[in-house]
């Protein structure tokens, strides 16, 4: 299907780009995991947050679509930012998630 096509030639190029650009990736890797922390406020259910991450990995074993954790509001956002609780997470196709990017769609 040309979906999972488009999804492989994605993943191997962002692999490619990972391998040469070690540095950046991991620079990149540690400023989403700061931001993540700082947007994620001491009232936060983690066990809820925990529970959605646990839930997209069992319909990834269960399915034939590649599914992600998404932030309905985007982290770093360039209009508005969200915050890393429960509610502000989806679990959607990993294909729409790669689309939509860091953008909030009313």
């Amino acid at each position: 299907e040309r979906g999972d096509e488009s999804r492989r030639l994605h993943q191997d190029r962002s692999r490619k780009w990972r391998k040469e650009n070690e540095g950046a990736a991991r620079a990149q890797a540690s400023l989403y995991k700061a931001t993540k922390d700082q947007r994620t406020p001491a009232w936060a259910d983690l066990d809820a947050i925990r529970a959605i991450y646990k839930d997209c990995q069992t319909i990834n074993k269960i399915t034939a679509t590649r599914h992600e954790v998404d932030h309905i509001v985007p982290l770093r956002g360039e209009l508005v930012c969200g915050l890393h609780t429960a509610n502000n997470l989806q679990i959607i196709p990993a294909v729409e998630n790669a689309s939509k990017g860091n953008t909030w769609q009313v």
